[in-house]
């Protein structure tokens, strides 16, 4: 995961301000220019890389060592990322074509933190202390059925996003800032607010990966708008109860939304996968490492619509 420091050139003055601050590029620093697809590099005395970025920040095309009096257009990017030369080349995993390039907000008058999601490294690479260094960083993604979409309840993609949200533009860049003053208090072997904020860096950075690469893989499922209301399908609250007279209800939501502890089941799970399509009133059967239970349905409930 690459962070920069990023100033962001919206208007017109901006931008003209922007083609100043250029010509003192430092090596952590860039320009953002939205709403722009041309680059001209007059008035430069030193190359340098550009990164096209289409209306969705993915990265459409790198420009490396644009010479000055140039100019550089990319017809289908919506903005342009200017940065010192050879650091697209230095840092490759930084900005990869076809991959996202999230930019954290900002108050305004304060840069803003960029970083970009990082492709895939071979282990062959990666340093044993940076392997170590990710193994508590929470839990990988859960596994779907092959062939399976990711389904996701419509609250449930709205609370992931909030939480992605959150991460990027208040969490991550106050953890930078924290880090960024710690780094600059001497020694850094023993400074415990330097070495708790790269863990915690580590730790947003690692969850912001899983919430982008789920929720960009979301089938996005509105249990509201399902017509048959008596049967249990995606989304449906289900009062049931086992054998023994004890009542339960769960809610069968996506592998990313669930929470048994609160009722919250995933629909690959064993429970959801016997209750679903099943009706009000039916009788089902439930496989249990201790035997056969049977299932009474009493209550099969949707959000109503909007």
């Amino acid at each position: 995961m690459e962070t920069l420091i990023i100033y962001n050139a919206h208007s017109f003055a901006d931008r003209l301000r922007g083609l100043l601050f250029r010509r003192r590029l430092k090596p952590y620093e860039a320009l953002w220019l939205s709403r722009c697809r041309a680059v001209h590099t007059f008035g430069l005395c030193y190359p340098l890389d550009l990164v096209f970025l289409d209306r969705d920040n993915r990265v459409l095309k790198i420009v490396h060592n644009v010479a000055p009096a140039r100019v550089s257009i990319c017809r289908r990017a919506r903005s342009v990322i200017e940065l010192n030369a050879g650091y697209c080349a230095r840092r490759p995993l930084a900005f990869v074509p076809g991959r996202s390039v999230f930019l954290g907000q900002s108050s305004k008058g304060l840069p803003r933190v960029v970083f970009s999601v990082p492709s895939t490294m071979n282990k062959a690479f990666v340093k044993e202390s940076d392997h170590d260094d990710d193994d508590d960083l929470g839990p990988e993604a859960v596994a779907l059925p092959q062939g399976s979409k990711n389904y996701m309840t419509k609250s449930g993609y709205q609370r992931l996003r909030a939480e992605l949200a959150h991460l990027m533009n208040e969490e991550r860049p106050n953890v930078v800032q924290v880090v960024s003053w710690a780094a600059s208090n001497g020694d850094r072997s023993e400074n415990g607010d330097y070495i708790y904020g790269k863990k915690r860096l580590r730790e947003i950075d690692r969850r912001i990966r899983f919430l982008t690469k789920r929720l960009e893989a979301a089938e996005v499922v509105d249990p509201a708008l399902q017509p048959n209301r008596d049967q249990v399908f995606f989304g449906a609250t289900v009062l049931y109860c086992d054998k023994a007279g004890t009542d339960y209800r769960v809610t069968i939501v996506g592998v990313d939304e669930a929470d048994p502890l609160n009722g919250m089941i995933s629909w690959i799970s064993p429970v959801a996968r016997a209750l679903l399509k099943a009706r009000e009133g039916d009788t089902i059967t439930l496989r249990t490492p201790a035997g056969l239970d049977e299932l009474d349905i009493l209550e099969v409930i949707y959000p109503e619509p909007a």
